[in-house]
């Protein structure tokens, strides 16, 4: 379909580029007798996904994890880390990118400073992916 062809026993091909192509093999016996058979191979690009793994809390600051298990490397990665309920002080929103994230691997986010008191939900959102997270903040410790 791309218009590669082999002539090898079990022959393989890899596609550089997604799509969806005619495929034809031709089969020779030793006598020189030919058969051809013909499908369609859709080929489908790497595409990363991206997903938030472990919300942690301590002193000032919520850690968070973005794993992107994908099979390709996701780039400018927008996220954000927001609080909402509670007495927030400091810290309410923060936002930020990530450069890259190679494929199957992980970065960690950390918010602004956080200062305040009482139960809050945080909700991490990073590309499409989005998790919430009981806590209550104490003055300078974030209890997850």
């Amino acid at each position: 379909g791309d218009g590669a062809t082999s002539t090898v026993q079990n022959p393989t091909h890899a596609y550089t580029e997604a799509g969806v192509f005619n495929v034809t093999l031709t089969v020779t016996d030793s006598i020189a007798a030919t058969d051809s058979d013909e499908t369609t191979a859709t080929i489908t690009a790497p595409q990363p996904v991206i997903e938030i793994g472990e919300i942690t809390g301590g002193l000032f600051k919520v850690n968070v994890v973005i794993k992107n298990t994908g099979d390709a490397a996701a780039t400018d990665v927008v996220w954000s880390i927001k609080l909402d309920g509670g007495l927030i002080l400091l810290g309410k929103s923060s936002t930020g990118t990530i450069p890259t994230i190679a494929a199957g691997g992980s970065a960690t986010i950390t918010s602004k400073m956080i200062v305040g008191f009482g139960k809050t939900t945080i909700t991490v959102t990073a590309d499409t992916a989005t998790k919430d997270q009981a806590a209550t903040v104490l003055l300078i410790f974030i209890k997850i």
